[in-house]
């Protein structure tokens, strides 16, 4: 063999191996959604996804090497040593604070890189993963129903019921205990996966069946979210529609600029939200169900902002971003990533760590949180060429902060992560650059 050969033998096995780590990871992502963290093996399937994300990160330096990314990687790790020195505590709840929200941002680098380099690997794992998707949301549905009629242990493997208080949340098919936000955040990805299966992929005798299904997709969805009180399923569902939509029209920007284009383009937009607040008002004022869910978050927030010493249960997400903001010092610096975790019982909250938003506020102050959406937002920017999309989707990870845990929860993270997937792909769709990367195949039915 000569030196050639044994270069293209070299760089063969280099790609070989860089492809095997993608899939595993992938695959590991799909298993720790909808069997281990039912299974209750959440935490040490974290620890491993982090150490292969690791891996990936030094296999693929140089596509991680953009500086704004790195700048705010760096002052996203620096800042809790830096917290620590201002405001005391222990180096040991600095690490864990920071190992919990780093874990899954790396999930967000990773899935935002893939779709820069390895994009056909993402476009054929949502083509070829109809049937998983949607065989996983039918199997939950007799679960689901079980569980509404007074099942709870079916919400985990060996689950103990002693201490819940809350019943409904244990409504949350094999999503494991309290996993109702993941619920919600798959039920969305699903409902916007099968139309967008729909509009590419689907064969024309098909379509009217699956539109269908997908609408009983949705009305089951509401339906559920009603028994389980998952109230943020209803305002998850109107965002990612919008966001869907702005992405296809981002996607047609990229081709051309011009001016009426824009217009265009920002008069569907508009339409398109019109039509969302259309049928959320016409939805408020006719369906008694949620009518009276839309006014139990308004009764959670209004408690929550004028009386955040004494809230108790939902409203705790909001009394808790009050009692963050109550001084400027604290507002800025938290209470000490040194000095709490977040866990319950913190700093006065029961529910402390229901939210993210809410909990590393108090923790890390508005500084922590600056430095999280900033490489989130890094990252989102890579796959498309204008800065709007990529500070929509920030928007929304910090309503969904506000909402849940798509940081702390790794679940919530690759759901969230599949919806931006979702909206990168329908952005490409509609962009020159689908053909440019020679995609088009991965774009329609073969």
């Amino acid at each position: 063999m000569n030196i050639l050969e044994g270069k293209i033998v070299i760089k063969t096995l280099k790609i070989n191996l860089k492809s095997l780590l993608n899939i595993v990871i992938i695959a590991m992502f799909m298993m720790q959604l909808m069997v281990f963290r039912w299974l209750g093996i959440a935490d040490t399937i974290n620890d491993l996804l982090f150490g292969l994300l690791l891996l990936n990160i030094f296999v693929n330096y140089r596509n991680y090497a953009v500086p704004s990314l790195l700048v705010s990687i760096a002052l996203f790790i620096i800042y809790p040593f830096f917290n620590l020195l201002l405001l005391g505590g222990t180096m040991g709840f600095a690490l864990r604070n920071l190992y919990r929200l780093l874990r899954t941002l790396l999930i967000i680098l990773y899935v935002c890189n893939l779709l820069k380099y390895n994009r056909s690997l993402v476009f054929k794992l949502l083509r070829k993963g109809f049937l998983l998707f949607n065989l996983y949301f039918l199997i939950n549905i007799p679960v689901l129903i079980l569980q509404i009629q007074g099942h709870y242990r079916l919400a985990g493997y060996h689950i103990s019921l002693a201490g819940i208080t809350y019943m409904p949340d244990l409504i949350s098919g094999t999503f494991g205990m309290y996993g109702t936000p993941v619920l919600a955040l798959y039920s969305v990805f699903l409902i916007l996966y099968n139309f967008m299966y729909m509009q590419i992929w689907c064969d024309k005798k098909y379509k009217m069946f699956l539109l269908l299904y997908d609408g009983f997709v949705l009305i089951f969805s509401c339906w559920v979210s009603a028994q389980n009180d998952n109230k943020g399923f209803y305002l998850m569902l109107m965002l990612f529609v919008v966001c869907y939509y702005i992405a296809g029209s981002e996607g047609k920007l990229s081709k051309n600029y011009s001016i009426i284009k824009q217009l265009r383009n920002l008069l569907g937009i508009s339409m398109v939200i019109v039509i969302v607040g259309a049928v959320a008002y016409f939805a408020y004022t006719y369906v008694d169900m949620i009518r009276e869910n839309i006014d139990l978050i308004i009764d959670k927030f209004s408690e929550g902002y004028n009386d955040p010493d004494h809230v108790k249960g939902s409203g705790e997400r909001i009394g808790m971003i009050m009692f963050g903001l109550s001084d400027p010092f604290h507002s800025i610096f938290g209470y000490g990533l040194g000095l709490y975790l977040n866990r319950a019982d913190t700093l006065g909250f029961v529910h402390f760590g229901q939210a993210d938003f809410g909990s590393y506020l108090c923790l890390g102050g508005l500084l922590y949180l600056f430095f999280l959406f900033s490489t989130a937002y890094f990252s989102f920017a890579r796959n498309y060429k204008r800065f709007t999309f990529p500070l929509l989707m920030v928007l929304c990870f910090i309503i969904l902060s506000i909402y849940t845990q798509p940081f702390y929860n790794s679940s919530s993270m690759i759901c969230s992560v599949l919806l931006y997937a979702l909206c990168t792909v329908r952005y490409y769709e509609f962009s020159k650059s689908a053909i440019e990367h020679k995609l088009y195949t991965f774009l329609v039915k073969e």
